[in-house]
């Protein structure tokens, strides 16, 4: 049996309620009820395509953009039912300790609201409900950065202590490497993905089409790139291959493989 028998086996062993708290974790739940509508099991999930958002009425950027990297740490994690991080392991407070890439793309939407309490914002963790803000989002996602984070919170750019502060907190936990992949993305694409809305509507779908060619090929390189322009509505919203730099991803990179690594101070954050 290869790899994709072996990943389509473990999904399907995941019922559609086991998706529907799948998407309490990652920060999703107001999309439960037309999951369970349609019974978005393990296997649809695994297989889940951009038809298939379009009936279930996702429309915003970032949940797309939630949703396709929640998928990619199942796949990596073989679909096993309880890999997700939930709580600390630890009551105690967080500061001082070193985590790790691929342990904080398991952290669910609650455990990122955990984090956040114990860096005194607990104020601001009611923002981040139904944002679709988890573990594997902010490791895998390169557009993903302090600023976003940020701005998810509600926290205004003329605040700029209290960004920096997030600024500094975030970069110290995923740390410098990853922070410097984020960098270099941004530095080639500017649009943002919050607030972003696509269309739901099915005689809309070149528009979405367009939209998702369009990331394709410029802001996030979250699609595998092919010979022809065309994109089709069955295309997966997580491919099978990951698109992600693993060369300079701290969580896919070989041992031994180098990687460029600037310093990162407070100094190179702009409010």
């Amino acid at each position: 049996m290869n790899d994709c028998d072996q990943l389509a086996q473990a999904a399907s062993k995941l019922d559609y309620l086991w998706v529907a708290r799948w998407l309490d974790d990652i920060g999703l739940p107001q999309f439960k009820e037309n999951f369970l509508n349609t019974r978005i099991d393990g296997s649809r999930l695994h297989k889940l395509t951009i038809q298939d958002l379009i009936q279930l009425n996702i429309t915003n950027k970032l949940h797309y953009c939630s949703i396709r990297r929640g998928i990619q740490v199942l796949r990596e994690q073989k679909f096993e039912a309880n890999c997700l991080e939930r709580r600390s392991v630890s009551n105690d407070k967080m500061d001082g300790i070193n985590y790790n890439p691929s342990s904080i793309a398991l952290w669910t939407s609650h455990r990122v609201m955990e984090w956040l309490r114990c860096i005194d914002l607990s104020e601001y963790t009611s923002s981040l409900r139904g944002s679709g803000v988890h573990g594997a989002l902010i490791i895998h996602e390169p557009a993903f950065d302090a600023d976003l984070l940020a701005s998810l919170l509600g926290i205004p750019s003329s605040k700029s202590l209290l960004r920096r502060y997030i600024y500094t907190s975030l970069n110290n936990l995923i740390g410098p490497e990853l922070v410097q992949v984020k960098k270099d993305y941004r530095s080639k694409n500017l649009s943002p993905i919050i607030s972003t809305k696509i269309s739901k509507q099915k005689d809309n779908l070149n528009k979405l089409m367009n939209f998702l060619v369009s990331i394709k090929t410029s802001r996030f390189n979250l699609l595998k790139r092919r010979s022809k322009p065309e994109f089709q509505s069955n295309e997966l919203v997580c491919p099978m291959v990951n698109s992600v730099d693993n060369t300079s991803c701290p969580v896919h990179r070989k041992p031994n493989t180098p990687v460029k690594v600037n310093n990162v101070s407070n100094g190179d954050h702009n409010n």
